[in-house]
């Protein structure tokens, strides 16, 4: 199958499967290739570096699509005394995971997959943290 037109994160380039997928994975905005053959095309090939990951089925044409392992947050701070907001960071770059309150089944952010426009984040819009120490007034 195809990933439909359009959403081009970069020109197409003709290169090999195995460097398109490379490639794809250090963009953060490309979340699958497509190209006209199978996945036992040797060679290079006119590879598509999509934005969108939604498959269409179509006789010879192939694509990959990006998917990456969630993991657990590496902390989780509480904010905003009695609102009970936590907030979660994600490994090695600490940036927010998510937020939500404590104990409720809602969240300000959607579960991070697949489905998001960057792959693996999720948008929050602006936002400011204050933090200070417990003793602080």
């Amino acid at each position: 199958g195809f990933i439909g037109s359009g959403g081009d994160v970069v020109p197409p380039a003709s290169v090999s499967v195995s460097e398109a997928k490379a490639r794809c994975d250090t963009m953060a905005r490309c979340r699958g290739i497509t190209y006209h053959g199978d996945n036992r095309s040797a060679g290079e090939n006119k590879v598509y570096f999509k934005m969108d990951s939604g498959v269409e089925d179509s006789d010879g044409w192939s694509s990959w699509v990006k998917v990456a392992k969630i993991e657990p947050p590496i902390a989780n701070i509480s904010v905003g005394g009695s609102s009970n907001l936590q907030l979660l960071l994600r490994k090695d770059f600490y940036t927010v995971q998510n937020l939500s309150r404590r104990g409720e089944l809602w969240s300000f952010t959607r579960p991070l997959d697949d489905k998001s426009a960057l792959p693996m984040s999720a948008l929050l819009g602006d936002m400011t943290i204050r933090l200070r120490s417990v003793g602080d007034a």
